[in-house]
């Protein structure tokens, strides 16, 4: 099972490239610190990685598209017709993570997981924009069970770590 093969291949952090990492900060040209949240989250990536020189050459990001089928309860501000309507602008490039990613020189991929409202096919306009990969059209009610199989969430994080995979090696 690749969900099973990815936790036991994940390592700890690694506290030599956090220390690294922070040593390189404390020793640029700025007051230490200064960069706040931005250090914090340099000293993470370089423990996460386990190399304290952090280089993010090539970014993607990867927005998984689905509905939540507890909205029939009334708890969210809008319906299944905004997430299709925000899954169609990613594909054709004007949400604003869109715009923010390519300020970052980012590539956004949107991933179709469970779009209730959105069949990609019968859309010539994104198709071959967005990644098909869905589970299932929408979770269950959560408030009346389920949202999910367990081999239907399995599935899902197992979706995500196959699309990583595949950005790494692009």
């Amino acid at each position: 099972m690749i969900l099973e093969e990815a936790i036991r291949k994940i390592p700890g952090p690694d506290p030599d490239a956090a220390a690294g990492a922070r040593r390189r900060l404390d020793g640029l040209a700025k007051p230490l610190g200064s960069l706040g949240l931005l250090e914090d989250a340099i000293v993470k990536i370089a423990a996460i990685t386990g190399n304290a020189r952090i280089f993010l050459k090539q970014r993607s990001l990867l927005v998984f598209c689905a509905d939540n089928g507890v909205i029939a309860q009334g708890v969210s501000q809008s319906g299944a017709d905004v997430t299709a309507a925000v899954t169609t602008a990613l594909a054709l490039g004007t949400s604003t993570v869109n715009y923010m990613a390519a300020s970052a020189g980012c590539s956004v991929y949107p991933v179709d997981i469970g779009v209730r409202d959105l069949d990609i096919r019968n859309r010539s306009d994104i198709a071959g924009r967005i990644l098909d990969r869905r589970i299932r059209s929408g979770t269950a009610d959560i408030s009346l069970g389920p949202a999910m199989s367990r081999e239907e969430c399995i599935r899902a994080i197992e979706t995500g770590i196959e699309l990583v995979r595949e950005r790494q090696e692009a």
